[in-house]
């Protein structure tokens, strides 16, 4: 009895002791006592898409110009990273680390800026916002996120306003953002020209409808390749979505690759306007120069060339304003047909992009290898690319850099069909390709769109 009773005693001794402890642990922690938000945005031009995490826990994927939507977190200490990742390397590469305090209440915005060789962060913060009923305002901050514009006054006022004719809403070097700026509800210009220069504009909106209650950042980017506007200004709103503002003396653009196998020259017409020709004597897998086109969509008609009285194909074609585009003229001239791509690829740091755009009606589906030079497809087991589709583009995807071959076989085979394909993949290579019929149905031809 008595060691029962002896044990029974330690027993009740240690689970004391261990609520003594347990109690001091949970009270050496930080407590909770409210939410703070945090969002991330890419601003680096040359950057593919990145991962914004807390910790290590990932909130979401950005693309270059692109923002994600605030996500809540208590009021308390955190690592906030960027991330990216290679081809081919298993483990992320850390490109930016921030330690942050959230406060209650507060918003956080993250801005990974830079190049890759040499990023860096800014931090962005402002109170939450709660709108009352009979609110018709809408709240726009606006930041400089380009570092090749140099210093600029940004103009934003209802159409008709020039800069000449008012004051600058803000005045921004590379880095800067002016915050928290109420508006009145409705139709706005936005003017970028140089700094004290109200004559010299680089960059005239079309017109923007705003939304009362809502809270908007207007940032200025680098332009890239996919853009033809000499600078990029993004609208960036809460919930993450990021939409180009569109550039009034910078319109989208329409070129025409000639990838039917048994038409002649051809010219190409916008908007029926048969006296004026857009492309001229436009030969077999020729690729013009891309032209300017004035309407959100136009209608685009192909013929014989010098013989107007005859029409091969005739279609609308949707444009994106800013953007470029490629109509592939396919088929045979018994059928022949457009197919249309975004010319969306963008040349970035760390690696080459490649996209196949399939127009060959004589397979349903193809496979494509990217090999090194004189690799035997017979050994590979898996295909870069499996059962493309006809009429079907893969859209840009990371490829590794060095000498390669692209072979093109039928699903399930591997017999090549068109290729090996010779390409010399640099970092920064955006890779255009496209798989076309010939006048044998066993045979395919890859053609190169891009430079």
């Amino acid at each position: 009895m008595v060691s029962i009773v002896r044990r029974t005693g330690a027993l009740l001794a240690l689970a004391a002791l261990a609520a003594v402890m347990a109690g001091c642990a949970k009270s050496s922690q930080p407590i909770a006592t409210g939410k703070g938000e945090i969002r991330g945005i890419n601003a680096i031009v040359g950057a593919p898409e990145v991962q914004f995490r807390i910790e290590e826990r990932n909130i979401g994927s950005i693309a270059f110009k692109q923002g994600t939507t605030y996500d809540r977190y208590d009021n308390l200490t955190y690592n906030f990273n960027f991330d990216l990742f290679l081809p081919n390397v298993d483990d992320p590469v850390r490109l930016a680390s921030s330690s942050l305090d959230v406060k209650t209440d507060r918003r956080y915005t993250f801005v990974l800026t830079g190049t890759l060789d040499e990023p860096s962060t800014l931090l962005w913060t402002d109170k939450v916002r709660t709108w009352e009923d009979p609110d018709t305002v809408f709240e726009a901050s606006f930041a400089h996120l380009a570092p090749t514009v140099g210093n600029v006054d940004v103009y934003f006022a209802p159409p008709g306003t020039e800069p000449k004719d008012g004051q600058p809403v803000a005045t921004l070097s590379y880095g800067q953002r002016e915050a928290g700026m109420d508006f009145e509800s409705g139709v706005f210009k936005l003017f970028l020209t140089r700094k004290g220069k109200p004559k010299e504009i680089l960059f005239r909106s079309e017109r923007l409808n705003t939304r009362a209650q809502s809270r908007v950042t207007i940032a200025i980017f680098d332009t890239d390749a996919t853009v033809t506007a000499p600078i990029a200004v993004n609208v960036i709103n809460d919930i993450g979505s990021s939409a180009p503002i569109p550039e009034v003396d910078s319109p989208a653009q329409l070129r025409i690759v000639h990838a039917a196998v048994d038409i002649d020259d051809i010219d190409a017409y916008f908007a029926e306007d048969f006296d004026n020709p857009v492309f001229q004597d436009v030969a077999q897998r020729e690729i013009t120069a891309y032209a300017d086109v004035a309407e959100v969509t136009t209608k685009l008609t192909i013929t014989p060339a010098g013989n107007v009285g005859t029409i091969l194909r005739e279609a609308d074609v949707g444009v994106v304003s800013g953007a470029r585009r490629t109509v592939l003229l396919g088929g045979m001239l018994a059928e022949p047909f457009f197919f249309v791509v975004d010319d969306n690829g963008r040349s970035l740091e760390p690696f080459p992009v490649v996209r196949l755009i399939n127009i060959a009606g004589n397979e349903d589906f193809i496979n494509a290898y990217l090999v090194e030079p004189g690799t035997d497809i017979d050994g590979v087991l898996f295909p870069t690319i499996s059962a493309l589709p006809t009429r079907v583009d893969t859209g840009f995807f990371p490829a590794t850099e060095g000498d390669r071959e692209l072979i093109v076989t039928a699903l399930g085979e591997k017999e090549p069909l068109a290729g090996p394909f010779p390409l010399n993949l640099r970092n920064g290579d955006v890779v255009d390709l496209a798989l076309l019929d010939t006048a044998d149905p066993n045979v395919l031809e890859l053609l190169l769109l891009s430079p």
